[in-house]
């Protein structure tokens, strides 16, 4: 009997053998046959148990997983509906594979749809544009490899949502591109401070040669603006790249406006009209720069939008209060007067599906090689740091429109303690910069302001000088970037010299001198280049007169020993 139930077991016995060998074995065979039964019994359920959780773990996976066999889809995960944008693997399901993905990809995956399963050579991993149900692209990683399901030869795919791994790739790019322009920027900025030293101080001393001649002295003032303006660009490209924290002033938007109008007319094409309506001269406290470039990214947009087609730019500023009941209904607000600044333009408007992300950085419209994304984020950034507002809308029934909302400041600048005289004097000041244009400059400015100056164009020349005759002097003002032997170099010989002999350092970019450290080592003040003649003149008179008065507390004490 045992012999004939392990050759039932075995498989040895085909059906007939085994149903006979039941019949003869009777009530033995019903134990062995209930116990047969029971263990079948479990092992299914064993194999049902891990069935389910192969195909939990399959439907919850973080990857999305599909399963295509004639081109067509048979199954596809939780995470593959999602990733598509459907609500249900039933939506997708029976549709060809082509179909969610972009028109420009749909050939290629056709394509490779019906090569896999003949053998032919298809990648195993590659990159495609993944189209959900509202249209929208993304970017996909597919894996894809062949397998039997359902007794049909069908193709496996894994697909991967890289739109934020590669969004945040061009970020990093992006942010890379800026921190080589901040450091291109610090390494001219240097440089082209002192040549606006130069342009600067020069159209400064001729505005006081030329008399009565308004236009050249109004020509002179364009000069000067520009190389102001030039200067504060370079502070802004720094503050931009390297985050520096921006200076902040009395601003009169309404001058900004019109000096930006100026250069927009001069650049926009005859087919486009600027107009401007300024009914408030309000001042806000904010930084000119700053709102200078605001003003020319919006208007540098409008003119985008308007390209080819023409139209109307329109730039606007007015001021309204914000009520506390107005305050309590939006929270965004508080209680005061604002000025709004705002530009608009009759172009086709923002279509409504993207003016939720026009201020995300490197977000663009425009195609590429025209825009870098970051000019309505600039702008963004800007208003935000300002602690105001900016809101877009679209008109009707075309253009769109920025509203820029800024708080607003009561007080106004003194004008009477802008009038009057340089301070001036009558000591002895040594300048040593190797540059000779930014020296001449200088010299010129304090000669004519009274005091008796020397130049050296090197800073071992002008240690031997004040070595020699320790008394001559009674201020040094040296560059810190120079060759053979540094402002800082000098100073700190100087010292061990003449310890009381005070001196200015200067510099044409912040990252040549830790103004901290250097002020510790008896820095009496600095000054960034490019350097106004008003600040020369205030800066050399507050040292003189500090050290004057250093001096006679000094011989007070010394008498007071005695």
């Amino acid at each position: 009997m045992l012999n004939i139930v392990q050759n039932i077991f075995s498989g040895s016995w085909v059906e007939p053998d085994w149903l006979a060998a039941v019949a003869m074995l009777q009530g033995a065979i019903i134990a062995v046959l209930a116990f047969a039964l029971w263990r079948q019994r479990r092992n299914e359920k064993t194999l049902q148990r891990a069935e389910d959780e192969a195909r939990q773990i399959v439907a919850s996976s973080p990857v999305g997983i599909c399963v295509v066999s004639n081109r067509r889809f048979v199954y596809v995960n939780n995470t593959y509906v999602k990733m598509f944008g459907y609500s249900s693997a039933d939506e997708i399901v029976g549709r060809f594979v082509e179909e969610l993905y972009t028109p420009d990809e749909r050939r290629r995956q056709r394509q490779y749809a019906k090569d896999r399963p003949a053998g032919k050579p298809v990648p195993e991993i590659y990159d495609t544009k993944g189209l959900r149900k509202d249209g929208s692209h993304f970017d996909v990683e597919a894996r894809v490899s062949l397998i039997e399901y359902n007794g049909q030869s069908s193709s496996l795919g894994f697909v991967i949502d890289r739109s934020v791994e590669k969004r945040l790739r061009r970020q990093l790019e992006n942010a890379n591109r800026l921190e080589a322009i901040g450091t291109l920027a610090g390494g001219i900025a240097h440089d082209f401070n002192n040549i606006l030293t130069a342009i600067i101080g020069h159209a400064e001393l001729a505005t006081f040669r030329v008399g009565d001649n308004e236009v050249v002295r109004e020509d002179l003032r364009h000069v000067r603006q520009a190389g102001l303006r030039a200067k504060d660009l370079v502070q802004q490209i720094l503050t931009f790249s390297r985050s520096r924290e921006a200076k902040t002033q009395l601003v009169n938007v309404a001058s900004v406006v019109r000096e930006v109008m100026g250069l927009v007319r001069a650049a926009l094409p005859n087919s486009v009209e600027i107009r401007a309506s300024l009914e408030d001269d309000s001042l806000i406290n904010g930084d000119p720069t700053q709102i200078h470039q605001l003003l020319m990214n919006l208007c540098a947009n409008a003119e985008h939008a308007m390209r080819g087609s023409g139209g109307i730019l329109e730039i606007g500023l007015k001021g309204h209060t914000v009520t506390t009941a107005f305050a309590d209904a939006y929270s965004d607000f508080v209680p005061g007067h604002y000025l709004s600044l705002i530009v608009a333009d009759n172009g086709p408007g923002i279509p409504e599906e993207v003016i939720g992300k026009i201020f995300e950085p490197f977000f663009t419209t425009k195609e590429p090689g025209v825009g870098t994304g970051m000019g309505l984020a600039q702008v963004h950034g800007i208003v935000k740091s300002h602690g105001g507002w900016v809101r877009v809308e679209n008109i009707v029934p075309h253009g769109a429109r920025f509203i820029i909302t800024l708080p607003v400041v009561s007080a106004r600048p003194d004008v009477d303690s802008q009038k009057g005289d340089l301070p001036s004097g009558t000591e002895s000041i040594l300048i040593v910069d190797n540059d000779e244009m930014v020296a001449g400059v200088t010299a010129r400015i304090l000669t004519g302001l009274g005091y008796s100056v020397h130049v050296c164009r090197d800073s071992l020349p002008a240690l031997t000088r004040v070595t020699a005759s320790p008394d001559t002097f009674d201020l040094v003002i040296t560059e810190a970037a120079m060759p053979v032997m540094t402002g800082e170099q000098l100073a700190r010989t100087i010292f061990s010299v003449r310890p009381d002999l005070p001196v200015i350092l200067c510099y044409g970019f912040h990252g040549d001198v830790d103004e901290i450290k250097v002020s510790r080592q008896g820095i009496r003040a600095f000054m960034e280049k490019p350097v106004s003649k008003v600040r020369l003149a205030e800066t050399v008179r507050s040292v003189l007169d500090e050290s004057s008065r250093v001096d006679t507390s000094l011989l007070t004490e010394a008498c007071q020993v005695d």
